[in-house]
């Protein structure tokens, strides 16, 4: 066994593709690989590259348990045209400081992010914030639209001014 495991060794060699035995291939792209700190989606646990990965932010711990309604989904992404970087950049700026509590912006950025948009970060660097695969990052945004369209419109509540009249 000892011979054959050497006799592949060296045909890696050869080959110049000698890599560590402990270098995998990202679970969803199936192109890169990832070596000694690979990054590992906080939902699924698959092992992913940069380019795969997303960090996904909220403003406190405990928004995880709050019900979808309430969840607003903010995704940045890598934009070529600058005009379309700085309207998005405005959009989180005013989506993060001005965000009320009827709705809690949840952040999906990707780690490869250009930096304009990077720049503005400083705004929800404390917040706390999870990596997760681009697939569950689909996933999520599926799901929060989804919900989005299926919540009913709200009852119009009386006033007082209403109810004093009667």
């Amino acid at each position: 066994r000892s011979a054959v495991m050497s006799e592949i060794e060296g045909s890696r060699q050869r080959d110049g593709s000698s890599i560590s035995s402990r270098a995998r291939v990202c679970f969803h792209c199936h192109k890169q690989m990832v070596f000694l700190w690979p990054y590992r989606c906080h939902l699924c646990s698959s092992v992913i590259c940069c380019d795969c990965c997303v960090k996904m932010s909220m403003p406190f711990r405990p928004c995880v348990h709050l019900p979808l309604s309430l969840i607003k989904a903010l995704r940045l992404s890598k934009e070529e045209d600058s005009a379309t970087q700085d309207q998005k950049s405005s959009q989180l700026l005013f989506e993060v400081e001005c965000w009320d509590c009827s709705r809690v912006p949840l952040v999906f950025e990707p780690h490869c992010l250009a930096q304009p948009l990077a720049s503005q970060r400083e705004t929800i660097m404390h917040w706390p914030s999870m990596d997760i695969c681009t697939k569950c990052e689909q996933y999520l945004l599926h799901v929060l639209s989804s919900q989005q369209q299926c919540i009913p419109p709200r009852k119009r509540s009386r006033s007082w001014t209403e109810t004093e009249l009667e």
